[in-house]
């Protein structure tokens, strides 16, 4: 259910759509409905030297595999991103939190390995690059709590 915002306003707008062209609200509603049972993760080997970060669109499966050996930082980033809708006079504001895992490689080149939508499963997963794979780690949601709380104090 990683999509289910997504899945909700495109199934709203294929009802919609039943007005104006039936053949295309089916059309709209089948991705909408589609989205609904789209899952993502990552998948860790057993000996841990390949990962894969992976969708799953009812049961078939894509992704990109890893080697362990070609990253040597990972970092756990928080993205907070807020965007308004106006629709007859009202508005709405709809925010997205992700948390996502970045690798580094030696030479500096970076890739997202995955987006994460609750905190537990991604501190989870930097935690198994940090303590089992060795990888160097920054977690800037933790640095931006820590912060936060040094404030909360100095204004006591």
């Amino acid at each position: 259910m990683n999509y289910l915002i997504y899945a909700i306003f495109i199934i709203g707008f294929g009802l919609a759509m039943i007005y104006f062209n039936w053949m295309i609200a089916i059309l709209i509603l089948f991705v909408g409905i589609a989205l609904l049972f789209t899952k993502s993760g990552v998948i860790f080997s057993a000996d841990l030297k390949k990962f894969k970060s992976y969708k799953s669109f009812f049961g078939l499966t894509i992704g990109y595999s890893f080697q362990s050996s070609d990253f040597n930082k990972v970092k756990l980033k928080y993205t907070n991103e807020t965007t308004n809708i106006f629709s007859q006079g009202v508005a709405r504001d709809i925010r997205a939190r992700t948390y996502d895992i970045v690798l580094t490689k030696s030479t500096n080149q970076k890739s997202t390995l995955h987006e994460f939508t609750e905190y537990k499963l991604a501190e989870k997963t930097f935690n198994i690059f940090v303590e089992k794979l060795g990888y160097e780690g920054v977690n800037k949601l933790a640095e931006i709590q820590s912060a936060n709380l040094r404030k909360r104090k100095r204004g006591r």
